[in-house]
């Protein structure tokens, strides 16, 4: 007899879950092992799989003719490689395949790509975490999109903890992602240090919390030159302590400098903790951040426009203040009830 479920997707089994596409793996697999019993569900983890293809080949083999479903989450560079694999297991074995889609690059990746374009529109059901995802997938021609958006396995803090906190200056920040160029750290800690240079005072503070990404180590020590007394290096945070370490933040900082985002998990962190968000607008932002009333969007990559920004917040704080229970209401649509809902209508 078929098992219900096989799983492929990066688990990172022993180490910690500190990335987008290993968090949400591993959730959505936590919540198939309530729904159907860890029995029902059977997971391929690819860590390194790249060292063992013809394992992996097999792995994947096993899967098609063994379970009923196979969900994948491969990331930029696997989904080349495991959609056709599995296309091509699907016409033999007649399993249904699910793709659910880290991010929000799978749109400019397909464009450019005829093939994977053409293997990809043979997949029974593409998971896309945003509407303008959707929507620029069906505009290819894809009518195998479902919308299905990110989410977390976190308890909202309770409202009326909210404004226990005290808000005056200098007005704690944070920076809660990976540590790379490419989050756009440095813009956050230039922003700070022009504010608190212009006013000749600490009008911010910034916490920076994240691992630091492998080969990005000697950018990360000299950009801590520029830190002064009022940016601060705090670490890493285990996925299920977020909540409770942003909870009395006065904001958070997102400088991504990524178009292609999807819903960051760090942004329904920062939600789930009442913690207004600034942030870069990439390309799906809308999806996540309500303008003015869950925070603040400026130009990706413009650091002028990020401290214009935090000038204008310091000059009128009781606005960002009051804007902490539009986030705490926010972060219920994205919480892994309500969202997975839109998978399980689909595992026969």
């Amino acid at each position: 007899m078929k098992t219900k479920i096989g799983m492929i997707g990066y688990f990172a089994s022993g180490k910690s879950k500190s990335g987008g596409q290993e968090a949400k793996t591993c959730a959505i697999a936590e919540e198939l092992n309530k729904d159907f019993g860890a029995a029902e569900v059977k997971k391929v983890d690819t860590l390194n799989w790249k060292r063992h293809p013809v394992k992996l080949f097999l792995q994947l083999v096993d899967l098609a003719c063994n379970c009923k479903n196979v969900i994948m989450l491969p990331a930029h560079k696997s989904v080349k490689v495991f959609t056709p694999i599995l296309v091509f297991l699907k016409r033999i074995t007649g399993v249904t395949i699910h793709y659910a889609v880290v991010g929000g690059w799978l749109p400019t990746m397909t464009n450019a790509d005829e093939r994977l374009k053409r293997l990809l529109k043979k997949v029974d059901y593409i998971y896309v975490e945003t509407s303008s995802m959707a929507d620029a997938l069906q505009e290819q021609g894809f009518d195998n999109i479902v919308r299905f958006p990110n989410f977390k396995h976190i308890v909202p803090i309770d409202t009326d903890e909210l404004f226990k906190a005290k808000y005056t200056e200098p007005y704690r920040l944070c920076f809660f992602a990976r540590v790379t160029k490419e989050k756009g750290l440095e813009d956050a800690v230039d922003a700070v240090l022009s504010v608190n240079k212009k006013y000749g005072r600490m009008v911010y503070q910034l916490d920076v919390y994240g691992p630091v990404q492998g080969g990005q180590e000697e950018w990360f020590e000299q950009l801590k030159r520029k830190f002064s007394d009022c940016v601060k290096y705090r670490g890493f945070v285990e996925p299920e302590e977020s909540v409770e370490t942003l909870r009395d933040y006065f904001g958070m900082i997102f400088p991504t400098h990524y178009k292609t985002e999807g819903v960051p998990g760090t942004i329904i962190d920062a939600y789930a903790a009442g913690v207004p968000v600034v942030t870069a607008r990439w390309d799906n932002c809308g999806d996540v951040i309500d303008e003015g009333v869950t925070g603040f969007g400026y130009e990706l990559g413009n650091v002028d426009q990020l401290t214009e920004c935090l000038n204008d917040i310091a000059l009128n704080p009781e606005r960002f203040i009051s804007m902490k229970l539009n986030c705490v209401k926010k972060a219920s649509e994205f919480m892994p009830e309500k969202i997975m809902e839109i998978m399980l209508r689909n595992l026969s």
